[in-house]
């Protein structure tokens, strides 16, 4: 079991996430203390990269960036994102081509993007 931490600034986001997030955050966190390396590596070129990417929420509406240390067997979660239902595109709807950009936006920010390159938002 690995022990879960978060920086000043995740727990700062989780605390504006709608309260319809909760329960996927403590199915995230459940994850990342029980398989944090079944995580996607943040790293294109090191699949083995102990930075890593994990999708959250019933349609992939959360998004959690984390550093595991193995030697002290623990995770950290350095950024973390929800895209869910209280968000300004909902307004457009759930199904609406708006929405599906906003998804696809987030799920290529988990294959591809590292959160401590400067390029990252």
């Amino acid at each position: 079991m690995y022990d879960f931490n978060a920086t000043l600034e995740v727990r700062e986001q989780i605390a504006a996430f709608p309260d319809k997030a909760r329960p996927y955050l403590d199915e995230l966190i459940t994850f990342l203390e029980l398989t944090p390396w079944n995580g996607r590596s943040a790293s294109d070129k090191d699949p083995d990269a102990n930075m890593r990417t994990q999708v959250f929420g019933p349609h992939g509406e959360g998004l959690a960036w984390y550093l595991i240390v193995e030697h002290s067997r623990e995770v950290t979660v350095v950024r973390c994102g929800w895209t869910g239902h209280d968000h300004p595109l909902d307004s457009a709807g759930e199904d609406s081509p708006q929405r599906r950009a906003s998804d696809e936006v987030m799920r290529a920010s988990a294959a591809h993007r590292d959160p401590l390159q400067p390029d990252c938002v």
